[in-house]
């Protein structure tokens, strides 16, 4: 029984002992998974950032504190790691650190100095999504810390793992409860509710913006609310061909 205890608190040792390098103030900060970091920054869209990391054995975000390191699950269930947890090696690269997860093989590149995660969290978003599409959304303004959309202020929707396929970025107004989404730069109204709705926004011209899309309705659904596809007005952009054809296409058009 004594070697069992001495073993353990040789263990426990040794996890402080770990942890307390980690936690170092030159290591303070927030990183991210660095494959996030890596397909954000080519393709513009957190949504492909978001499925290619929504596995397990990834954190969402890690910031490295001097009272420990902090995580939150999918900015949705925040928690700090406890010492058997921490089990990161430290890599400068390039100026550049990165922490690698030594059970997963997993590495984190750091994004910002700061210890405030969802500000530098946002931030990173900020500059490899927000300001692509604002070089070709004219609606779209960034202004030091803040985000307007045709002059209404919004914030990004860090939530978004939740829902929402295949849109670049979501942004919410706390004043209007309005939502809005990006795809291929161009904007989308999002309802919120229970389940996100999207409207097709004035910019894109194939489509009259009163044509309403659940995001999560079925091809059937969709024909109960709208009626038969040959009476919708959506139809005229697949032409007259058969309905399976028709019902086919208009669910992988509008659900990616």
């Amino acid at each position: 029984m004594k070697k069992i205890i001495a073993s353990f608190f040789i263990i426990f040792a040794i996890n402080s002992l770990f942890a307390n390098e980690i936690l170092k103030k030159e290591n303070h900060g927030t990183y991210i998974p660095y494959k996030m970091y890596e397909i954000v920054e080519k393709t513009k869209s957190y949504y492909k950032g978001i499925s290619a990391t929504n596995e397990t054995g990834f954190y969402t975000v890690l910031c490295v504190t001097e009272k420990g390191i902090l995580s939150n699950v999918k900015f949705h269930d925040a928690f700090m790691l406890q010492d058997n947890e921490i089990n990161f090696a430290v890599e400068t690269i390039e100026d550049t650190k990165f922490l690698i997860d030594e059970v997963t093989g997993i590495d984190y590149i750091k994004i910002s100095d700061s210890t405030d995660y969802y500000a530098a969290y946002e931030e990173f978003l900020k500059e490899m999504v927000l300001e692509e599409i604002a070089l070709k959304n004219s609606n779209l303004r960034l202004e030091d810390s803040k985000i307007f959309f045709k002059d209404e202020e919004f914030l990004i929707d860090k939530d978004q793992w939740h829902y929402s396929e295949n849109l670049q970025i979501i942004l919410y107004s706390k004043a209007t409860r309005n939502y809005i989404g990006f795809l291929n730069n161009k904007a989308y109204s999002l309802m919120d509710g229970d389940e996100l709705q999207k409207v097709l926004d004035s910019s894109l011209e194939l489509f009259d913006d009163r044509i309403i899309l659940s995001l999560d309705l079925t091809v059937s659904e969709l024909i109960e609310l709208f009626g038969e596809p040959n009476k919708m007005e959506v139809i005229e952009f697949f032409g007259n061909r058969d309905f399976d054809t028709i019902t086919y296409e208009y669910d992988e058009f509008f659900f990616f």
